[in-house]
């Protein structure tokens, strides 16, 4: 257990006391991050390199805020301060390219950012376009189904993937081919850490 935690350390990077990985980049402009901006996103901190890339990231996800009301956990007052985005990215099948068109209209889906795979971010070997996880709007590729899942864990990734059934327009067979990755993201308030950590252990965890 000590080496699996000790290679994922080193493939992502070194955490600093903030929680963030001392070469952690900004998920918005790709540039290197300062560590007291910040936004909770599925109970991990992430990091931007300024005050206005947090808000492009949380319109990327979907993010909608029905503002700070009773924590979830305990039903008590919750605080502002606490503030986590709760975000899922699921995969929907659709039966035809007329069918996606009116899927993503409709539920204002964007296609994701055309990346090519490279080296694995968990391994360092060469990534397959096949294995893959979806973060942050764009694919994250992989040497194998285990750095993804490893992955997935250490940056707290939500991706549902039920595989094709009925397509959600028409009812018919999906295509395992036409796929969309619809990320949601919803805003979640908590009276304290205890029971923030709570919510992670119950709601995010157990899909990760």
């Amino acid at each position: 257990m000590k080496r699996i935690a000790c290679t994922i350390l080193l493939a992502l990077g070194v955490l600093n006391l903030a929680g963030v990985a001392d070469d952690a980049k900004c998920p918005v402009s790709g540039k290197p991050v300062d560590a007291s901006v910040t936004r909770n996103v599925n109970g991990k901190t992430v990091a931007f390199c300024c005050e206005n890339c947090p808000g492009a990231l949380e319109k990327k996800l979907n993010t909608t805020d029905a503002g700070c009301d009773k924590c979830p956990i305990s039903g008590k007052t919750a605080d502002p301060k606490t503030r986590m985005l709760h975000s899922v990215t699921e995969a929907v099948y659709l039966c035809c390219a007329k069918c996606e068109k009116k899927y993503r209209e409709t539920h204002k889906v964007a296609a994701l950012k055309e990346t090519t795979p490279g080296k694995c971010p968990v391994s360092g070997e060469p990534a397959s376009a096949d294995t893959f996880v979806v973060e942050n709007g764009q694919k994250v590729y992989f040497c194998c189904n285990k750095c993804a899942g490893k992955y997935k864990q250490a940056h707290h990734v939500v991706m549902v993937d039920k595989g094709p059934g009925k397509c959600p327009i028409s009812g018919e067979p999906a295509d395992k081919e036409r796929v969309v990755y619809q990320t949601k993201t919803q805003a979640v308030y908590f009276c304290c850490e205890n029971c923030a950590a709570k919510y992670v252990k119950n709601e995010i965890e157990p899909k990760l």
